[in-house]
């Protein structure tokens, strides 16, 4: 996230060299991609999270980052090649998300008035308006997975809390409620939507663990919001695999 920047290696030093004395205790995650593809279901969740071979590499890494610090040209080169790499991938991740945006432009249209009303006033959901929010993030979850087949698996249905689609659209829906108490601005620009979108991606996989640290506080509302929502649908889950025994 910070390597895009123009001097790859100082904002690198900046967010990262403050860990050294702490390596020990940082755990690399895998791209977003490969964390889509492999948390389908909810043994080892955590766990296959996590790059090993990156986090084990990890000193190194801070080590590249103080030799650029110094003057070493090949590091700083190299790091400039994997700054290019990142933006890349980054605007490719931003378009993902603009993508699941768009297929967000209508809810509203789905909401009555009243219902836009109750949530611009903050008033509780009713349970109408609750299945309507589940209904429309499991479809949107589903056309991701539809158009990603080949690298998204589709979760067993008493594990669909666990499928990254299902959260990625959570976070989502999360964040297009926060536009409509905000009444939907239209002078947000596009650097503010795509940075958004990345700030979504990194919630949804903030998700899989038990805390989340950002200085945003609409961020960390979202995060909050949808593990609340993910225990309760994880307690019905757990209910129908109870119940799947008894079917047997």
């Amino acid at each position: 996230m910070e390597i895009h920047n123009p001097a790859a290696h100082e904002s690198l030093a900046r967010s990262l060299l403050p860990l050294k004395s702490r390596h020990w205790q940082v755990d690399i995650l895998r791209s977003t991609g490969e964390v889509a593809a492999r948390c389908h279901r909810l043994k080892g969740l955590q766990r296959r999270a996590i790059d090993k071979r990156s986090t084990q590499a990890f000193p190194k890494y801070l080590s590249d980052i103080e030799r650029a610090l110094n003057g070493d040209g090949a590091i700083i080169a190299s790091f400039q090649q994997k700054r290019d790499l990142a933006i890349a991938a980054l605007d490719h991740a931003g378009d993902q998300w603009k993508r699941i945006t768009d297929l967000y432009q209508g809810i509203q249209l789905d909401l009555t008035a009243a219902e836009i009303r109750q949530i611009r006033t903050s008033t509780p959901t009713n349970a109408i308006l609750s299945r309507k929010i589940a209904v429309t993030t499991a479809q949107v979850a589903k056309q991701i997975v539809d158009e990603n087949s080949d690298i998204l698996p589709y979760p067993d249905i008493t594990e669909m809390s666990t499928s990254f689609a299902f959260r990625a659209s959570l976070i989502q829906h999360l964040h297009y409620v926060e536009w409509i108490i905000n009444g939907s601005p239209e002078n947000v620009s596009e650097a503010k939507r795509k940075n958004d979108a990345i700030d979504n991606m990194i919630i949804a996989t903030a998700t899989y663990f038990d805390g989340f640290f950002s200085a945003d506080q609409n961020s960390k509302r979202r995060y909050r919001s949808a593990k609340y929502i993910l225990s309760g649908i994880r307690a019905i889950e757990n209910v129908e695999k109870e119940l799947s025994k008894f079917k047997t």
